[in-house]
């Protein structure tokens, strides 16, 4: 994983230039955001830190970008493993479910997962999957978060009776 955060800004670099959208900002450790839940039950409680976005003149996101910097060995399992978001789901669900959480989080309709090694040939650099809202998998997941966080304040209501 530390490599992988070291290796981001030249990943997010290679993509710029490979898609050639202006749009993309880059938050990485010197840029950091934090975006809370569009949604009025988990704003306090939640939200997502996206590697990149596309930010619209409007400030709307329109995509975002998740970065993974593996090792060659992970990578090369990637590509030839992972070909679209029904994959990416079966061989990284904690990735699929970052990459949903972010798109729940933000509205957007699009998200970008990639895996970037820079010593792989060209055409074998950047696996770039396509994901779109996953609504069934969001249900689920956003029945989860509401039960985590009524958890939460019940202990945290526990610690204060505690005091």
């Amino acid at each position: 994983m530390k490599m992988g955060k070291v290796n981001e800004p030249q990943s997010f670099g290679y993509l710029y230039k490979l898609l050639g959208i202006p749009e993309l900002q880059y938050y990485g450790s010197n840029n950091p955001i934090f975006i809370k839940h569009q949604k009025n039950d988990f704003k306090a409680d939640t939200g997502c830190s996206p590697d990149s976005c596309a930010i619209t003149k409007e400030g709307k996101i329109s995509f975002g970008m998740e970065f993974k910097n593996p090792s060659g060995d992970t990578h090369w399992d990637y590509l030839t493993e992972i070909t679209d978001q029904e994959s990416l789901k079966a061989v990284c669900k904690d990735f699929y479910t970052q990459v949903q959480f972010s798109m729940d989080c933000t509205g957007a309709d699009l998200w970008l997962w990639c895996s970037y090694n820079e010593y792989f040939p060209e055409k074998h650099k950047a696996l770039i999957i396509e994901c779109t809202p996953d609504n069934e998998f969001m249900g689920e997941l956003n029945e989860r978060i509401l039960k985590a966080i009524e958890k939460k304040y019940e202990l945290i209501e526990e610690m204060k009776n505690k005091s």
